[in-house]
């Protein structure tokens, strides 16, 4: 859209500080209080964060910072003008809006050269005859945030490792391996085969109790407008009741009767604890004094190091009297049906850092486990906090707080290490903690803002999640862009060079 030096017409009014600016009111959508934001990390200073304005992401700027000058605390009195070009949208935080008048162009002053801020002005007009000044903002300037892609380097984009055989290899013995959610009944643990698990969710404040239900049969919930029975596993285990509390999660999984409907199953669980990744080779066939009873769900069972460590992986099909479920939910699908929902759904793994909420595709999501030893390394790349040894695997660690500029916080009970695959490599993403396993529909993540993808710092970020009409926003992570292109080098070198370490200590 093109601009003429001097143009006629209303503008509106606001102030940053003590100085007074203008825009044309054309390029002026709305202005609203400043709403609830969600902080991107690594972004620009004057990105203030993401709002959701009626369904739709807005991407917000602070307009101080923007103009180089101090960034003030926000007040009763501060405003987000939002402002269109036709091309994007963008609000800017202004301290407060004061009126629209109309200027003529007799009444507006070029901009002398070397004035302070003069690359976002194109005018100076004059107010109230000339007592007061008002600078008229150049809104295609203005609007222009972040680095063009052709400022991002070529390599970056386009360059990937080639995968050598040694790599192929490894995915071949991924292929034996199987992933578990796992949660903790009293003083057990137990695991579910992840292809099972629709999502994890907190605790509803009311579950509907169902007339001559089995004892196990809690009741049902409402879960996105469909009837989701919950069951006691402690009752089912005879384990007795315990309290509830912040940490009692619901595991809802999916069974299938013969007829190859599909029933939505909430499991109470004590506690979730991890994402397990394990060999097959570790589990053990089910002992025959486990194969009566409530022993007729547990399909094997799984032994971490060394035996110490028991997980009983359940078959919830087996647990529970199906039809008992399906009569009392009343939400039956057929198997096509399921197959076409799924797809255009996708599940999340949520974890906090800070007061923000992020999430990470449960199909890049290796492990959630416990953050163990870290042992630092000599010579590691400054992002690498250390590494840790899993199962006889070798994974460096990455504080996700320190990556992306965050103040540092001591680790706690609910801290976790998130492995994700990065080129090939395992990685442990350290985070405040995991909240659940979400499932959402494609349709709510939005792409991410113009100003994140084109920014180097920042592609990490693949879209944005409005979760419960928009009241929530998750940030959805690429986690295989959270280094750059030459820090995944230096990642892969530095794998190579503990695996070359670790290989000649063992032959030494």
């Amino acid at each position: 859209m093109q601009h003429h030096k001097r143009a006629s017409g209303q503008y509106v009014v606001f102030y940053v500080g003590s100085e007074a600016y203008g825009v044309e009111i054309e390029y002026v959508q709305e202005i609203i209080r400043v709403p609830g934001m969600v902080k991107i990390p690594r972004t620009p200073p004057y990105l203030e964060g993401l709002a959701n304005l009626r369904g739709n992401i807005l991407t917000v700027v602070n307009t101080s910072v923007k103009l180089g000058l101090e960034k003030k605390p926000l007040s009763e009195t501060s405003r987000v003008i939002v402002l269109d070009d036709g091309y994007k949208r963008l609000g800017f935080i202004v301290d407060r809006v004061s009126e629209v008048v109309n200027i003529v162009a007799d009444e507006i002053e070029e901009v002398k050269e070397g004035e302070a801020r003069a690359e976002f002005l194109r005018g100076i007009a004059r107010l109230a005859g000339g007592e007061r000044l008002m600078m008229i903002i150049d809104v295609d300037h203005f609007m222009k945030i972040g680095e063009s892609k052709d400022q991002v380097m070529d390599a970056v984009e386009s360059q990937e490792f080639v995968r050598s055989e040694e790599q192929k290899k490894e995915e071949e013995k991924e292929e034996e391996k199987v992933q578990l959610v796992t949660f903790r009944l009293g003083g057990e643990e137990y695991g579910i085969d992840v292809g099972m698990v629709q999502e994890i969710v907190h605790l509803p404040e009311t579950i509907n109790r169902v007339p001559d239900a089995p004892p196990y049969l809690v009741g049902i919930v409402a879960l996105r407008n469909q009837v989701l029975p919950v069951v006691s596993l402690r009752t089912l285990f005879q384990l007795g009741d315990n309290e509830m509390n912040e940490r009692t999660r619901i595991v809802v999984v999916n069974l299938y009767d013969q007829q190859k409907r599909k029933a939505a199953v909430g499991l109470i669980v004590d506690a979730v604890t991890e994402v397990l990744r394990i060999p097959k080779a570790i589990i053990d066939p089910v002992p025959v004094l486990l194969r009566t009873g409530s022993g007729e769900g547990i399909s094997g069972v799984c032994k971490i190091a060394e035996g110490k460590r028991l997980v009983y992986i359940l078959n919830p099909a087996g647990l529970l009297v199906l039809n008992d479920l399906l009569k009392a939910g009343e939400v039956l699908e057929s198997a096509e049906e399921a197959v076409s929902t799924s797809e255009q759904e996708e599940q999340l793994v949520i974890f906090k850092l800070g007061e923000e909420e992020f999430a990470a595709g449960i199909a890049d999501v290796r492990e959630i486990i416990r953050v163990p030893e870290i042992v630092a390394v000599p010579k590691a790349p400054q992002f690498v906090e250390g590494v840790i040894n899993l199962r006889g695997t070798i994974i460096p660690i990455i504080d996700l707080r320190k990556r992306f500029g965050m103040e540092e916080k001591s680790r706690d009970e609910y801290t976790r290490i998130v492995v994700v695959e990065i080129n090939g490599l395992l990685t442990g993403l350290v985070v405040d903690s995991v909240r659940e396993v979400l499932k959402v529909s494609r349709q709510v993540i939005e792409s991410a803002p113009e100003l994140l993808t084109n920014s180097v710092d920042s592609r990490f970020v693949r879209g944005i999640a409005k979760v419960k009409e928009g009241e929530r926003l998750i940030i959805v992570l690429d986690v295989k862009e959270v280094l750059s292109f030459k820090e995944k080098e230096e990642l892969m070198d530095f794998g190579q060079s503990v695996e070359l370490e670790e290989d000649t200590g063992t032959n030494s």
